[in-house]
């Protein structure tokens, strides 16, 4: 049965707007639309701006990274301290980030997100670099990825159960390199990396970071499940 306040609340969402109202509705929409464009216009300035700005840190981003390079094992622990990638990383990925000497976020264009790894030689795979390319349009997105060229015997990912295409994982995967797999499409990771890790990696190498920032897309939506069930045990 509903509660009182759900039904006070029915009822005003069913009171008939007064006639003034609706003799501005239109005026009203009109307005709404011509700021709405005004937003969207301010919106593509302030992505050049960025643009920009990103252009010209580029050298100052090279000097930070050989700054870095004089920490052995800097982005290992760095990612490790992450409480996203952190949860994700396995025994033997750490291992592999022993070999880690470089991690890089690109933006190539308005609409591509882009994020490398770069490894000395090591005896797991050939590649110096692996990747993982995200592509924006309009709600949508789209990735793809560097094939790992892994050395025999030494695939930590190969009897990984696969999910399929979009797929929502219940859990974290059985190895962090599963990521980069083709038919894994979360883009997750790489806005947590852009967002929290990016700005300042040096940060999160000394622990300065919330445990709550990784989880906040998670936590909603139990919060949204949980008033769900609140409001369907009223009834």
């Amino acid at each position: 049965m509903a509660s009182a306040k759900h039904q006070k609340v029915e009822e005003e969402e069913h009171v008939d707007v007064p006639p003034e109202y609706e003799a501005i509705s239109e005026e009203l929409q009109n307005l709404y639309h011509d700021i709405g464009e005004i937003e969207q216009e301010t919106s593509k300035l302030v992505e050049e701006i960025v643009r920009k700005q990103n252009v010209k840190k580029l050298p100052l981003y090279e000097k930070r990274a050989k700054i870095f390079s004089k920490v052995p094992g800097f982005w290992k622990r760095t990612l490790m301290n992450h409480p996203l990638f952190g949860d994700v990383l396995e025994k033997e990925d750490l291992e592999i980030l022993d070999h880690l000497e470089d991690v890089k976020f690109e933006s190539p264009s308005e609409d591509v997100e882009k994020l490398v790894f770069y490894f000395k030689p090591n005896p797991y795979f050939s590649n110096r670099t692996i990747w993982k390319e995200v592509t924006y349009k309009d709600d949508d997105a789209t990735t793809k990825s560097s094939k790992i060229e892994w050395k025999p015997g030494m695939n930590v990912i190969q009897n990984v159960e696969k999910k399929s295409v979009g797929e929502k994982r219940s859990s974290p995967p059985a190895s962090f390199f599963t990521w980069f797999e083709p038919e894994e499409t979360d883009v997750f990771l790489l806005g947590q990396f852009k967002e929290h890790i990016w700005p300042a990696p040096h940060l999160i190498f000394e622990g300065m970071v919330d445990d709550e920032i990784s989880f906040e897309e998670d936590e909603e939506e139990e919060d949204d499940d949980k008033e769900d069930g609140e409001e369907g045990s009223d009834e």
